[in-house]
């Protein structure tokens, strides 16, 4: 997607290829982060909010 538009306008130097590429991955790194976490709450809430779990 953006690198493929980046690649083909010449007129982008390194730099800014580098600093969008960067802004691209930390976002998606970003919102995995968040998937994680919300995978996390609702398989183990008591282990993500530090509740001790019951044992019957």
């Amino acid at each position: 997607m953006y690198a493929v538009a980046l690649h083909t306008d010449m007129q982008y130097d390194c730099n800014s290829y580098a600093v969008i590429l960067q802004h691209v991955c930390s976002r998606t790194a970003k919102y995995m982060q968040q998937e994680c976490k919300q995978d996390a709450v609702i398989k183990y809430p008591y282990r993500y909010y530090g509740i001790p779990e019951v044992k019957n």
